[in-house]
């Protein structure tokens, strides 16, 4: 990447920082602790994420049971993937 580029980047990247800055600092002003919004935020996430993977690993256990309670006929299983397969 030429300097040229990288410079343009960083003025995209530098643009509007001073109004940023200013609405953080109006958000202290008005009561608005952004830390601890952030954190409520990403501890919901992580709630939903584990309970979004506990579901998937409880369907995936129930799923191997179900595959795993009859013995398999390889014979069969044989045929019934060449089939799929075709």
């Amino acid at each position: 990447m030429t300097m040229t580029k990288r410079f343009a980047r960083w003025q995209r990247l530098e643009k509007g920082m001073t109004e940023a800055r200013q609405v953080l600092d109006r958000l202290a002003e008005i009561g608005i602790n952004l830390e601890e919004v952030a954190q409520q935020l990403e501890d919901d996430g992580i709630e939903k994420f584990v309970l979004a993977f506990d579901r998937l690993m409880d369907t995936l256990e129930k799923k191997r049971a179900e595959t795993f309670r009859e013995p398999v006929d390889r014979q069969t299983l044989h045929n019934r993937q060449s089939v799929e397969i075709h």
